[in-house]
């Protein structure tokens, strides 16, 4: 695979996009934005990331795409890019490195070209775009 697509696991199979943009001026958003914040703790989560990184993925996020194995549910592979008006790097990488040392891990990053590959230091597996390991922490930054 070449492009973006050459950023997900080798193995992916299905992909599924979405226009997160033309979702939110649809007449679903109301309901959709409400299953994001449907319980207390998922508010207040939400409204802790919201304050560390500056982003906000009910408002900011304007397209996703996910693609995976047909067994991803036994294998747990899967990519998944995600793209937004704007976004701090500095405090997103800071968020993702201090959620990874509550359970003694670290975020190392490998340079591809023009894009960073963010992943845990517990399971360093992206060894090149496309490629990566179940339960593997992948952020990637242009």
């Amino acid at each position: 695979m070449q492009g973006r697509l050459a950023l997900f696991p080798a193995s992916a199979r299905i992909v599924a996009g979405v226009d997160v943009g033309q979702l939110r001026a649809s007449p679903a958003a109301a309901k959709v934005q409400a299953l994001a914040i449907e319980s207390q703790a998922d508010q207040k989560a939400l409204a802790e990331f919201q304050r560390r990184t500056g982003f906000d993925p009910i408002k900011q996020l304007t397209s996703l795409t996910v693609a995976f194995p047909e067994d991803a549910r036994g294998s747990g592979d899967f990519g998944l890019l995600l793209r937004a008006d704007r976004f701090d790097e500095a405090r997103l990488v800071s968020y993702a490195r201090d959620e990874l040392l509550k359970t003694g891990d670290d975020l190392i990053a490998t340079k591809r070209g023009r894009l960073t590959l963010w992943s845990s230091r517990k399971d360093p597996s992206v060894v090149g775009p496309g490629q990566q390991a179940p339960d593997s922490l992948e952020l990637v930054i242009e």
